[in-house]
C-alpha cells in the first residue's frame, strides 16, 4: 500500500509540474527581436479610380536587418527581397506578387518598395485613416541585429514616393496622385 501512496504523490507533483510549465505557449518574457512597419498612403484619389502603383522607399538602420537574397558574401549590390517580408495588409488586400519588384540596396541599405496594381483590386489612399496617416497597405517584416535593442530610429514617410492612379475610361489612364505620400509606422515584438 506505501508503494502505491508514494507513486500517487509523485504522479501527482509530475502532473502538477507540467500543468505549470509552457501551456498555451505565451510565455517568452518580452525580449524584442523584431520590428514591423506599416505601409501607409495618403492622398486623394478620385472616387472612380483606383490605386495603380506604388515607388516608395526608406532607409533602414543598422540596428535592422532585412531579409534578402543575395551572393554569398556580398556587401554591395541590388538585391530581391525574400518571399513574406512584405506582405499586402489593410482593408483591400493587393496580391503578394504585386510587390516582386521591391528590392534591397546592400551598401546604402535602402529598401525600395514597388508595388503594381496588377489584379486592379479597389486600393483606396486615405487622409483620414490610421490617425490621419493614410490606408494601410502592406507590412513589412524586420528582424534586430541584436535582440532586445531597438533602433534610435526608424523612417517615418518617403517626401518623395510615387504613387499613380487608374483612371475610369476606355482605354483607361494613369496619372500621378497629387499631394499624396507614403507613411510607416514602427511596431516592435
Amino acid at each position: 500500500m506505501k508503494m502505491y501512496g508514494t507513486l500517487f504523490i509523485a504522479g501527482l507533483l509530475m502532473t502538477l509540474g507540467l500543468a505549470g510549465c509552457g501551456g498555451g505557449g505565451g510565455g517568452g518574457g518580452g525580449i524584442t527581436s523584431g520590428a514591423t512597419t506599416k505601409v501607409l498612403i495618403f492622398g486623394h484619389i478620385s472616387s472612380s479610380s483606383r490605386l495603380s502603383t506604388i515607388h516608395a522607399s526608406l532607409t533602414v538602420p543598422a540596428s535592422v536587418q532585412v531579409n534578402y537574397s543575395s551572393a554569398p558574401g556580398a556587401t554591395s549590390g541590388l538585391c530581391k527581397l525574400r518571399k513574406g517580408v512584405i506582405t499586402p495588409s489593410g482593408p483591400v488586400l493587393v496580391s503578394t506578387s504585386d510587390f516582386d519588384g521591391s528590392t534591397y540596396d546592400i551598401a546604402s541599405r535602402l529598401l525600395t518598395i514597388n508595388m503594381v496594381n496588377n489584379g486592379r483590386v479597389m486600393l483606396k489612399s486615405s487622409t483620414t485613416a490610421n490617425s490621419n496617416l493614410g490606408a494601410e497597405i502592406a507590412t513589412i517584416v524586420f528582424k534586430l541585429t541584436t535582440v532586445g535593442v531597438l533602433p534610435t530610429t526608424m523612417p517615418l514617410a518617403d517626401p518623395s514616393a510615387s504613387i499613380s492612379q487608374e483612371m475610369a475610361g476606355t482605354p483607361p489612364s494613369v496619372i500621378a496622385v497629387p499631394g499624396a505620400a507614403v507613411n510607416f509606422t514602427t511596431t516592435y515584438q
